[in-house]
């Protein structure tokens, strides 16, 4: 099962300042597993302790001498090279700061990882170079390679959110019909691995049950007798509150089980807010499950009619608004939402995106209006930005709102990095009017890519081995023409409202005969009234675009990873150029 937290985990070790890495996370999100498949991979030899389990580490680190700790850990153990791995896993037993800890990551001979089920606001380790990794549950991208999806067809997912471009129909209903799936298993590996082996909801059910029972057991076994009744029973009526505003607890035991509910993965807090410039907070809250598949667990009912068969009598708002606060906090955004004071708008996210302030609204059902959206937005300019989440393409409107479908935040950009989500840069095409071919590798990748996003084939070439097209047979190849007399153009009110937007961009076969590559091929690049145009005639010359040049509407078409290709011309001389290999249709 790919955990993206193995790209972190690889970045930690190829720093030499990198410092002790700590995994913090809740119960059961996979952190022993993706720290010992890293660990096993990355080193010759390890050292593993288990401080839940293992009486003697536990107490050698709690332990107030705090010289010599690794040695006194790796007493019984086989003797590490220097450079090996040391795991302590569990150190929300002994808790943090503390001096052994200091001293195990000061020591200097191994690489230590160490990992727990502590909270975000725990100090870490004073004094000590500390790299920190949050880890959840699978978010939906790593539900769907679980699930058999591949890497390259998140990426066209990826690619097409961040451009702003409309994701294919078949496409869109394939994925939106995953997440119903994603947000009624949630993301937690047990369950996932047992949805994914048999697409059978009632294995991942069972397997939920049981991970019930033992987050109650956790929430209850961090109180005392007193405490834990009452953290029990705050635990079972989350499910029932699901995005439910209440005020902030101002009782310290109550904050604090709040905290151990949190520390355990069992929940997540959205904190309310009465101003968005500046942000202040308005003393309320919001409480949203931290798994999706926890919560129907605990709800019960006809999960799998209602939410993965998209029962359109039922109302999975709140469990729909729950999976998006789940993505924004494994993207590293804090929970907020916006209320006016009045109570004239509210918000359901407000998050800070590339610097800005950024509403998001979440609409699952048949209502799609966003009045509170467009006030806070367009008409108060409260936000800087707006994102629009529904059963919806990716697009923006008129008034720079942005619309994409549910399952997309998970292919926004995580917190701190500059978002790459650009405004629309040439007219919007309707799937309806683009018919496009793509060409990867030899014929068998080619019908391996047809087969699974079940694209019909058609026509026969000889493979390819370079890197381009015009080059005896690149590796990759774009060929994209207008499907009989269809043009991508922009609608007359478009065409009025931008004078200086990009012209269409214009593919065709100068005989009209898109099905036969063996003709030549033109490819017009649009963009503020310059075209850049292949000259590739029977005479033999040639023009390459890279893949950067094209405008969205070609970019998104059949290829995952498009900055890896080239594109050219093909001549009637197959003696001067290439052949074009086997053609996938985009209907």
């Amino acid at each position: 099962m790919d955990r993206k937290a193995a790209s972190s985990f690889a970045e930690w070790k190829g720093d030499p300042e990198c410092g002790v890495l700590l995994v913090r996370g809740g119960r059961r999100v996979g952190k022993t597993y993706s720290i010992m498949r890293f660990v096993k991979k990355s080193y010759r030899s390890y050292a593993y302790f288990d401080l839940e389990t293992d009486a003697r580490a536990r107490d050698v680190l709690k332990d107030q001498e705090s010289k010599g700790v690794l040695d006194r850990l790796l007493f019984d153990a086989p003797r590490l090279a220097a450079g090996s791995a040391v795991v302590i896993e569990g150190i929300q037993m002994i808790g943090l700061p503390r001096a052994s800890l200091l001293d195990v990551a000061s020591d200097g001979r191994f690489d230590v990882i160490l990992s727990g089920s502590i909270g975000e606001d725990d100090p870490g380790i004073p004094g000590c170079n500390v790299s920190i990794i949050d880890m959840r549950g699978l978010d939906f991208e790593e539900f769907l390679w679980a699930t058999g999806f591949r890497h390259r067809h998140t990426e066209y997912l990826r690619e097409c959110v961040e451009r702003l471009v409309p994701i294919d129909k078949d496409v869109l209903a394939d994925v939106s019909r995953m997440y119903r799936e994603y947000v009624a298993v949630g993301g937690l590996p047990e369950a996932v691995r047992a949805y994914s082996r048999t697409r059978d909801y009632s294995k991942a059910s069972s397997v939920l049950r049981g991970l019930v029972s033992i987050l109650e057991e956790d929430a209850a076994s961090r109180h005392r007798k007193t405490e834990s009744l009452k953290a029990m029973m705050a635990f079972r009526s989350a499910p029932l509150r699901l995005g439910s505003e209440s005020p902030e607890p101002s009782d310290e035991k109550d904050e604090r089980m709040i905290d151990g509910l949190r520390q355990i993965g069992a929940i997540e807090v959205c904190r309310g807010l009465s101003g968005l410039s500046p942000l202040s907070e308005s003393g309320s809250w919001k409480v949203y499950m931290g798994d999706t598949g926890i919560a129907c667990a605990m709800l019960g009912g006809n999960v799998k009619g209602e939410v993965i068969g998209h029962d359109p009598s039922a109302d999975n708002g709140a469990l729909i608004e729950n999976a998006v606060a789940c993505e924004l906090r494994r993207r590293g955004y804090p929970l907020r939402f916006y209320r006016a004071p009045d109570g004239s708008s509210e918000v359901d996210f407000v998050a800070v995106m590339d610097g800005k302030i950024t509403a998001m609204e979440v609409k699952s059902g048949g209502n799609r209006r966003s009045r509170s959206l467009n006030r806070v937005f367009l008409d108060e300019g409260l936000a800087e930005s707006a994102v629009k989440l529904s059963e919806s393409n990716v697009m923006r409107d008129r008034g720079g709102v942005v619309h994409l479908p549910l399952f997309a935040v998970c292919f926004l950009p995580d917190a701190g990095m500059r978002s790459s989500l650009l405004p629309v840069q040439s007219a919007d095409v309707s799937d309806e009017q683009v018919c496009a071919g793509v060409r990867v590798g030899d014929d068998e990748q080619v019908r391996d890519v047809a087969a699974e996003w079940h694209w019909p084939v058609h026509g026969h070439g000889a493979a390819g081995q370079n890197g381009h097209l015009g080059d005896r047979g690149g590796l990759g190849a774009l060929l994209v023409h207008l499907h009989q007399s269809l043009v991508l153009s922009a609608s007359e009110g478009q065409r009025e409202s931008a004078e200086h937007a990009p012209e269409p961009c214009l593919a065709r076969s100068q005989t009209g005969h898109p099905h036969h590559p063996e003709h030549v091929l033109e490819v017009v690049v649009g963009g503020h009234g310059q075209h850049r145009q292949g000259k590739a005639d029977v005479g033999g010359r040639r023009g390459h675009y890279a893949i950067e040049e094209l405008p969205p509407e070609l970019r998104r078409l059949g290829l995952p990873r498009l900055q890896d290709v080239q594109v050219g011309r093909v001549g009637r001389d197959h003696q001067e150029h290439d052949r074009v290999g086997p053609v996938v249709s985009v209907p």
